[in-house]
């Protein structure tokens, strides 16, 4: 928490995180977006994710030293409160898509999290990207 000295970035940073929220995370693209210094971006996601306002979920992969390395997805905390923060309800979730499908796999996410918490068994979270390539002939 010491790295951090604009406090009122950290507001935009929220905002743009949950705009993105279950996208594949880029640091770089929020840092751009938002005019700052992309080391800088990653301290404050940091600290986002250390207060459990968003979560990184490595991509899955077999080989632990390649998922270290591959891009993660970043999940916000709470569905609710991205719905708050971006001004969403209801009514305008269903009339904008782009935003509708991934604020219901983060609902998903974050409802799946919560059950394996309760349970005695450790469950660890991967999402799995598939990239299509299409040949054309």
């Amino acid at each position: 928490m010491s790295k951090i000295q604009y406090i009122e970035l950290l507001s935009k940073l929220l905002e743009a995180t949950f705009a993105l929220t279950s996208q594949v995370f880029n640091a770089s693209t929020i840092a751009t977006k938002l005019q700052m210094n992309r080391i800088t971006a990653i301290d404050y996601l940091s600290l986002l994710e250390y207060q459990f306002l968003i979560d990184r979920i490595p991509e899955w992969s077999t080989n632990r030293i390649k998922r270290l390395i591959k891009t993660p997805k970043i999940y916000a905390g709470d569905t609710g409160f991205a719905c708050a923060l971006l001004h969403q309800n209801r009514s305008s979730l269903l009339k904008n898509r782009t935003l509708y499908g991934p604020f219901v796999e983060t609902f998903v996410f974050q409802e799946l999290r919560r059950q394996a918490s309760a349970s005695e068994d450790y469950y660890s979270f991967f999402h799995f990207r598939v990239v299509m390539v299409l040949k054309l002939i």
